[in-house]
């Protein structure tokens, strides 16, 4: 009810769970030939089947994409039993991504049984008694010399085999784990939860924290050097101990195991909780090194990929912004930036370049050249900035209000 109430009104103090995404579902369409779809709305009285509801829209449609593939289940627009032998099998049937009802050779039963295992998939089987089946199967039908048969149970026996071993890229110590890491930018922070179930990526969560900026920023405008290093370490301590305490609180449980990318100041607390929440024993861990790493170090790149494209930056971008303000000793990451640089050819023609970067990225449309005027006879650069400089911001009193080019006063100018 509270994760509702907040998707709905978004309350803006509420700086751990305010989150844009709905809500999604996987639908199961009505027998004898029934799909397997991704949807944001569950509609009542339909006939349908539904499973979730899933917090990430996005895993949603990449799993459901996965398991047509494996399955073989047909993804086209074609209406079944009625369209059957009218056309041929499109090019999915000719890719093996699709058992091709439409060409009459898939019997409603076989169709069936395929439909439950994805079904039976998705609803978190065990993977390895599937593959049982289909073994059995697959040995059956060659014995019966359904050699065309036993080829199907082959190719989908291979690629739940496949889809196992792309999901099992770092190994995980718990059969139930979460794996949370915080990221912040000038901007923006991002927390990241990645859900491990019997040993598979399962989900994974982003939390928009975009409050915790200004907080950030008001905390670490009187610090410098070691004393600022520490400030950060300290807000983002107790940022993730109250992300933890709130984001299980809403969850009304957690699993068996929970990885966090730094310390929270109350370790023994917050496993305590956990344990209560969860009726068993719960770890807590903060890990340096080995898989365990690994997991945060995707947690992470994860968070930096959703800020950038919550602000449009790339992750290389935000990395070269924060660089830039740590080597110059910044308080707060520039987004409008100015470089300049002098130009001699000749003794007589001094001119100047100025090139403008926008939250990390060049702004063409706002470059200017200057002709230096007030240096002649033997070329003076630094004469020759001055004027530059001057008359840049000459322009901006004049041009202010206009927003742009010129009328923008830039967060950093860099000088050659």
């Amino acid at each position: 009810l509270e994760c509702s109430l907040i998707k709905q009104y978004t309350p803006k103090y509420n700086i751990l769970l305010k989150d844009d995404k709905g809500y999604s579902y996987i639908k199961v369409t009505p027998p004898p030939y029934s799909r397997i779809q991704a949807v944001l709305q569950k509609q009542e009285g339909d006939g349908c089947t539904y499973l979730g509801p899933y917090m990430s829209s996005y895993v949603v449609k990449q799993t459901v994409d996965e398991v047509n593939k494996v399955f073989l289940l047909p993804t086209c627009n074609r209406n079944f039993p009625q369209d059957i032998g009218k056309q041929r099998p499109c090019l999915n049937f000719h890719i093996k991504q699709c058992m091709a009802p439409c060409s009459g050779k898939i019997s409603p039963q076989e169709y069936h049984e395929a439909l439950e295992e994805a079904v039976g998939f998705l609803r978190g089987a065990n993977s390895s008694n599937i593959q049982k089946v289909l073994t059995q199967k697959m040995t059956q039908a060659a014995e019966n010399l359904q050699f065309e048969k036993a080829a199907r149970y082959r190719d989908r026996l291979r690629a739940i085999q496949s889809l196992q071993e792309h999901q099992k890229v770092v190994s995980i110590r718990y059969e139930e784990e979460d794996v949370i890491a915080l990221v912040q930018s000038s901007v923006k922070c991002c927390a990241v939860v990645l859900q491990f179930r019997d040993y598979r990526l399962v989900d994974k969560e982003y939390f928009m924290l975009d409050e915790m900026s200004e907080f950030s920023e008001a905390a670490l405008s009187s610090q410098e050097g070691e004393r600022r290093e520490q400030a950060v370490e300290d807000i983002l301590r107790e940022l993730r101990a109250q992300f933890v305490l709130r984001y299980y609180d809403m969850k009304g449980t957690a699993p068996k195991s929970v990885v966090l990318d730094g310390e929270t100041g109350m370790q023994e607390e917050l496993q305590h909780y956990l344990s209560q929440k969860a009726g068993r024993s719960v770890q807590l861990l903060v890990p340096q090194k080995g898989d365990q790493m690994k997991l945060l170090q995707m947690a992470k790149e994860n968070a930096s990929q959703q800020i950038a494209e919550q602000t449009r930056r790339t992750s290389r971008e935000i990395s070269a912004l924060d660089e830039l303000a740590r080597l110059l000793g910044l308080h707060q990451i520039p987004n409008y930036i100015e470089a300049y640089d002098i130009s001699n050819i000749g003794s007589e023609t001094i001119v100047a370049g100025m090139v403008v970067f926008e939250g990390g990225r060049p702004l063409k449309g706002a470059y200017r050249k200057f002709s230096v005027r007030s240096v002649v006879g033997k070329p003076d650069d630094y004469a020759s900035m001055r004027e530059v400089i001057t008359r840049r911001l000459e322009r901006y009193s004049q041009h202010k209000e206009e927003g742009v080019g010129f009328g923008h006063l830039p967060d950093l100018i860099l000088l050659d």
